[in-house]
């Protein structure tokens, strides 16, 4: 059946434990549709209410900002004076200082090791003429002693043929005398018996026989004479040859002592007592620490655009470098906090190598090494860095490498506003350029960094040449909205 819409309805629940009862159905009364939605819609519009409710007294309580005038920002910015200035361009190399004298010393004779300097060990100094080996020279003293006792019976045998010589001398003039006797009485003879019929032939050939036997024997004595000199300069050369050869025994035995050449410092030693030693090989090393040079790579075109040469030396234009311009260098060691330096000069250009694109120089301390700089001398083994003076270039600007703009540039303060400039970067030294092109003098350069530099920006000086500027002003009355930008 249908219910009226403006009755409640009922709904008849049969409940009942046992199916077989008779008893009637209860029923349960149910609120109407209509009266629950009712009940939503008044919860929804109470929330909705509290909530705007409390929107208007947030909104109540908030109070506007003060309304001010736009602030226009203006970086300040920090700037020098450019000013031309005569720049002396400075080489900065580093190099190991070393020895510029190492000597091996080696034997020249062969011998048996009898004798050693003592102490003998690297870092031990030696003066000057200082005993430091000592070889067995037995063998060279014995010849020695073969060819004095030669010389002398050479020199005897020379002797003896002078005496002949003189004596020679004597028998020849008299058997000159004996010859022309001969003469006379064979001729005496001859005229006897051819003229005057007197004597006889056999007189007469006796004397002739006589003559003969003379002249004979003058002849043999002229011989003899004649052949004493050369005998005598043959043992003249046999004396000379003897002297050479004593002459190499004594040197042979004079170079069985070997003697510092120099003061010098050990570096190595290589021999011991009883030890053969040959000729050529290396017994030890002297290094002679007051000759000191230092070579210091520098890059190629630095030494060919500023280091200093001699002008108008024979060796200027020839096919190596010419003698380089003696200028005092500074030589400071890497390791000492104080930077103590002692003062060189550099003496000739050593080597170009090819795959470095460098060219070392030698640089050669001016003092005694053992001069100290600071708590310490100059000695091989020290890592330096040297500062060479070169050529000098007028009409150059110095700046910091802050003011490099990333096109290469630089700007300039002109009226308040950026004005680019593009430049020339000579040289860099450490964090500053040397400028030749693109700057006037007086130019005001900035040197702090920009964010976003555009040209005709308007700027304001904070520093000038390290000193605060004061803000103008007028500038700063025509302008008080503005407010100042730090970068």
């Amino acid at each position: 059946m249908t219910t009226p819409p403006d009755k409640a309805v009922e709904t008849v629940l049969a409940i009942s434990s046992d199916p077989l009862a008779d008893a009637p159905p209860k029923t349960i009364p149910l609120v109407a549709p209509n009266l629950l939605l009712c009940w939503r819609i008044v919860l929804v519009a109470v929330i909705l209410g509290a909530g705007m409710y409390g929107a208007k007294r947030i909104t109540d309580l908030r109070q506007d900002p003060k309304r001010t005038a736009a602030a226009h920002s203006i970086p300040t910015v920090d700037i020098i004076t450019a000013e031309p200035h005569t720049e002396s361009i400075v080489l900065q190399g580093y190099g190991t200082v070393g020895s510029a004298t190492i000597a091996a010393i080696r034997p020249r004779v062969s011998g048996r090791v009898v004798g050693v300097y003592a102490p003998m060990e690297p870092g031990d100094v030696v003066a000057k003429g200082t005993v430091l080996v000592r070889l067995d020279a037995t063998d060279y003293e014995l010849s020695r002693d073969v060819n004095r006792a030669d010389r002398g019976r050479l020199e005897a045998e020379t002797k003896r043929l002078l005496t002949d010589e003189v004596t020679t001398t004597k028998q020849l003039n008299l058997a000159q005398q004996g010859v022309d006797l001969s003469q006379r009485e064979f001729a005496r003879l001859q005229r006897l018996l051819q003229e005057d019929k007197v004597g006889t032939t056999s007189n007469l050939e006796r004397a002739e026989r006589t003559l003969l036997q003379d002249r004979d024997r003058l002849a043999q004595l002229e011989k003899v004479l004649h052949a004493i000199p050369h005998s005598i300069a043959s043992l003249q050369a046999q004396i000379e040859r003897l002297d050479r050869q004593l002459a190499v025994d004594d040197l042979a035995i004079s170079r069985c002592t070997l003697v510092a050449p120099f003061n010098g410092r050990v570096v190595s030693v290589a021999v011991e007592r009883n030890d053969v030693a040959a000729p050529g090989a290396t017994l030890l090393t002297l290094a002679d620490d007051d000759n000191l040079e230092i070579p210091v790579s520098l890059d190629a075109g630095d030494v060919n655009r500023w280091l200093r040469f001699r002008q108008g030396d024979e060796q200027s234009r020839g096919d190596w470098f010419g003698l380089v311009e003696t200028v005092p260098v500074r030589i400071a060691w890497l390791e000492d906090s104080e930077q103590a330096a002692w003062t060189g000069k550099v003496v000739r250009v050593r080597k170009i190598d090819e795959r470095t694109r460098t060219v070392s120089v030698v640089v050669r301390p001016e003092f005694d090494p053992g001069r100290l700089a600071g708590s310490y001398p100059l000695i091989p083994g020290m890592f330096c860095s040297v500062t060479i003076p070169g050529k000098t270039v007028a009409d150059v600007y110095r700046v910091p490498r802050s003011a490099l703009g990333e096109d290469d540039n630089v700007f300039v303060v002109v009226d308040d506003v950026l004005v680019e400039r593009s430049i020339h970067i000579l040289r860099e030294v450490g964090d500053e350029l040397l400028i030749d092109h693109g700057l006037e003098p007086g130019d005001e350069v900035i040197i702090s960094r920009l964010s976003a530099p555009v040209e005709k920006m308007k700027v304001r000086v904070r520093r000038r040449n390290g000193e605060p500027v004061q803000p103008d002003a007028e500038f700063s009355n025509a302008n008080g909205a503005d407010r100042e930008t730090p970068l």
